[in-house]
């Protein structure tokens, strides 16, 4: 049997040399092989980054970190540092894998997250043990937003009464007082 040749650099086989089918009945370098994907691949992520760049003309989108928007990864931001300010350190990395795990799994946001922390820590004052601060988010989660909830009714109920005008407004007209005329005092030794 004669020696396979290589379509795709024309070189012949060498006997020690790894041959990748490739397409009927022919086989490539692995070098050669892996050297077409990428071009291809290359040229593929070209044509999709130029039919993308007209698409993302039309959709004003911002994604940033993980596919979040930009509001999102801020509010994440801002999770993740009043974590840092409760633990006044480092997060541990079991932190955040619970964070990502609330958010992907159970579908929690981040704003919520934060609110019954600081609805949990700050409000109710129970005391930080630990670095491990984020296991207590699912089991308070629902009256912290609940609380959140009640408070956001009671300032809509309070602002609708300050429009109504449960306080009415005074003016008060205010006159300076004129100055009296002082008469000189009369000093006694000149006398």
């Amino acid at each position: 049997m004669g020696k396979r040749k290589c379509p795709l650099c024309g070189e012949f086989f060498a006997d020690s040399e790894e041959q990748i089918p490739y397409k009927s009945n022919r086989y490539v370098h692995r070098r050669c092989f892996s050297a077409a994907i990428g071009i291809s691949t290359k040229e593929k992520e070209e044509k999709l980054s130029s039919k993308s760049s007209n698409k993302s003309t039309k959709k004003k989108i911002t994604e940033l970190k993980e596919g979040l928007s930009e509001e999102e990864y801020k509010k994440k931001q801002e999770l993740f540092n009043y974590i840092r300010s409760l633990i006044q350190g480092e997060i541990p990395v079991k932190t955040y894998v619970q964070i990502k795990d609330y958010h992907d799994k159970y579908r929690l946001d981040y704003s919520d997250m934060q609110k019954a922390l600081y609805w949990f820590y700050d409000l109710e004052e129970n005391p930080i043990r630990g670095n491990d601060v984020a296991g207590i988010i699912p089991r308070v989660i629902d009256q912290a937003i609940s609380y959140f909830k009640r408070v956001e009714v009671v300032n809509d109920i309070n602002s609708k009464k300050l429009k109504q005008g449960l306080f009415k407004s005074k003016v008060v007209k205010i006159i300076p007082k004129k100055e009296v005329n002082k008469k000189k005092l009369i000093n006694i030794e000149d006398l």
